[in-house]
């Protein structure tokens, strides 16, 4: 991947250094304290449930709790506020487990003519049956201040996630 900003680069790097020849890491072998602290806030680590499929936070990282002044660890992402952004959350983690590999994008959200790029984030799989994806560990690098988040909201609900596009 080009173009990591260091801490992501930095999360990669050891994530890569764990998983040696196997897809992924296991949970036990990844050590949340190896994430820098100053991107703890902004991570997200979320449970991956089979029948029926959902995807349950583990940690919900304060930046997103202040930002939704809501705390959802331990909720699913079904439970997040907007319909239309849950479902777009879980059918974008829905094609991350069937690629089982690291994905690097920007999110953004068109603003007339203009794109507006929100965050970036790095989605990193995490395996403890080396089959399938367990566990999803997503590092966020906010691009726009908080005050604007409220700014961006389309119907008092649903946040500007809409568009996600590889990089």
């Amino acid at each position: 991947m080009d173009d990591l900003i260091d801490s992501f680069q930095t999360v990669l790097d050891y994530w890569n250094r764990l998983r040696a020849n196997r897809f992924a890491p296991s949970w036990s072998e990844f050590d949340m304290m190896q994430i820098p602290s100053k991107q703890l806030p902004s991570t997200l680590v979320k449970d991956v449930e089979r029948d029926p499929l959902a995807f349950r936070f583990r940690y919900y990282g304060s930046r997103f709790a202040h930002l939704r002044n809501k705390e959802y660890t331990g909720k699913t992402v079904d439970d997040l506020e907007g319909k239309l952004f849950s479902r777009a959350i879980s059918s974008s983690l829905e094609t991350f487990i069937e690629q089982q590999s690291p994905i690097h994008y920007a999110v953004e959200k068109q603003t007339g003519l203009d794109t507006l790029t929100i965050q970036l984030q790095l989605r990193l799989p995490i395996s403890n049956d080396g089959q399938s994806v367990t566990n999803v560990v997503s590092l966020v690098e906010h691009q726009i201040e908080s005050f604007d988040y409220a700014n961006l909201e389309l119907d008092g609900k649903v946040p500007p996630y809409f568009g996600c596009w590889s990089s």
